[in-house]
């Protein structure tokens, strides 16, 4: 009885067949992702040289060295933890040195300067306690200095009611900044004295032929007279004068702060045909 042969395999088939790995091979799978011999090394003497700089407190130089080993083994832990201590160690770095030029740019009444460096902290850490502080007070100061530049600049609208009770605060609140610069002293008693004029009335006198009913828009009816005073504060008034059968008159009057008496003549003459 003759023996059946086997099977035979094409050479097709061979050439697709995978073979077992052997010893050599599994230990190259256990070490699957690891960088080859000469890269460990590389990274090594990165990772070494990395954190030698860190503990020497050489941040940049060790955050660069780290940055060029965690390209060589992009999955490092070791490196990853280096690389953020080098991280927070330039981080608090740069945050002591613009705490430094800030402090200096107050001492120096440079308020914008010093604003602009308390912003440039927050960039790097919306959350540190200096800057949000010193954000706020510099702020504070440039608000003040440009609110009290608005009235030294526009002394006309401390005639308005509205304005004058801000100019008053405004001192109140201005008086209570420390420390107090000569330039913002300076200020502030310029703005008291505007404040201080736009609150004292100034009297004005008007006359009429004791015919012609007068009344003063914000002040009221005063009728009819041959000579009313009265003591205004500083600002632009309207002066009406009516009467039967004669063309109104309306005349603009300014009551200017620190002036003398002023005398205004209202009387109705022509006659309407």
């Amino acid at each position: 009885m003759s023996e059946t042969p086997a099977d035979p395999v094409s050479d097709d088939e061979t050439a697709f067949r995978a073979p077992r790995p052997g010893p050599v091979t599994e230990r190259a799978a256990d070490k699957a992702g690891e960088p080859p011999a000469p890269s460990r090394k590389r990274f090594r003497d990165l990772l070494s040289r990395g954190l030698t700089a860190l503990h020497g407190g050489q941040h940049r130089q060790a955050h660069d060295l780290l940055l060029e080993a965690a390209s060589v083994d992009p999955g490092s832990d070791a490196v990853r933890e280096a690389l953020h201590q080098a991280d927070q160690a330039l981080k608090l770095a740069q945050l002591d040195r613009l705490q430094r030029l800030a402090t200096a740019a107050e001492r120096d009444l440079q308020w914008q300067k010093a604003r602009d460096l308390y912003l440039a902290a927050l960039t790097i850490d919306p959350n540190v306690g200096f800057a949000l502080r010193g954000r706020q007070r510099t702020m504070d100061r440039i608000t003040i200095a440009r609110r009290i530049d608005f009235y030294l600049t526009q002394p006309e609208t401390l005639f308005n009611d509205r304005h004058l009770e801000n100019a008053v605060q405004l001192l109140l609140d201005a008086g209570q900044v420390a420390p107090r610069d000569p330039a913002l002293a300076a200020s502030l008693n310029e703005l008291d004295q505007l404040v201080t004029a736009a609150q004292t009335p100034v009297r004005v006198t008007i006359t009429s032929d004791n015919r012609t009913d007068v009344a003063v828009y914000r002040v009221g009816r005063l009728g009819r007279f041959e000579a009313h005073d009265l003591h205004l504060r500083p600002g632009a008034y309207t002066v009406v004068g009516v009467r039967d059968g004669y063309r109104d008159v309306r005349l603009s009057v300014t009551a200017k702060p620190g002036a003398g008496p002023l005398t205004v003549r209202v009387v109705c003459n022509e006659k309407i045909h």
